[in-house]
């Protein structure tokens, strides 16, 4: 099918709502310009466990939303639709073929006109290598871990080792670095910890401190909260 074509089923099918189930996308992140009249700005579209996030948005207040997608000849079309309490709400359209994107965001806000708004970007390198790779992510880990053991009773230095060891296996998966196997989340990877379910649910504003402290790019920061925020609750 000719690209043209194909673009156009896309279209078609996310028009009429015959889109299939979201996912196709999940574990990609996309670095785009979005032009609105003669101005540019960076945002980074995360994909992941079905939902999508305009990374850069979040200062506006916009959170999360699930995304739907669907595939046709070797392009893969979604829609999202993301809100915030004061900015209204922004629908995103766009199209993946390879490692490009490029699509359409309309944004409604109370009292004001639509604002529609092109995009185009490529598919960005692991967060693990934006985090600045093994060194750098196990510094991050042991920082971490340093803020999270203030809170633990009797924590040795032994206990502390492993813990620094699994949340640096934890946070190199959540970036797609290696995976070296261990927890599947910062709850599990800092259990030796026994930390109170209070202390655990600091652990993103600790985490949010430890990334700002260590220079981490704004939006490469606000990917692995969102990551975080995404890991499943324990079971009650």
């Amino acid at each position: 099918m000719a690209p043209r074509a194909h673009l156009a089923v896309v279209t078609f099918l996310l028009a009429t709502g015959m889109a299939q189930a979201a996912g196709v996308l999940d574990g990609k992140v996309y670095i785009v310009q979005v032009t609105i009249g003669d101005q540019a700005a960076e945002e980074h579209l995360l994909f992941a466990a079905g939902g999508f996030d305009a990374l850069a948005d979040h200062g506006l207040g916009f959170g999360s939303s699930i995304y739907t997608s669907v595939s046709a000849g070797g392009a893969v079309g979604f829609t999202a639709e993301t809100e915030s309490a004061k900015e209204g709400s922004r629908l995103w359209k766009g199209t993946v073929e390879g490692e490009s994107l490029s699509g359409v965001m309309k944004w409604w806000r109370p009292g004001a006109k639509v604002i529609e708004s092109s995009y185009t970007g490529k598919l960005a390198p692991p967060l693990f290598q934006r985090l600045g790779g093994a060194e750098a992510v196990a510094t991050l880990a042991g920082n971490l871990v340093q803020r999270l053991a203030k809170h633990a009773r009797k924590a040795s230095p032994e206990v502390a080792a492993e813990v620094v060891a699994g949340v640096t296996a934890w946070l190199t998966r959540l970036g797609g670095g290696p995976d070296a196997g261990g927890a599947g989340t910062l709850r599990e990877a800092a259990a030796a910890l026994r930390l109170s379910d209070k202390d655990l649910a600091g652990a993103a504003a600790a985490l949010a401190d430890v990334l700002d402290s260590s220079q981490v790019a704004k939006l490469d920061a606000q990917e692995v909260l969102a990551l975080l925020a995404r890991e499943p609750a324990p079971a009650p």
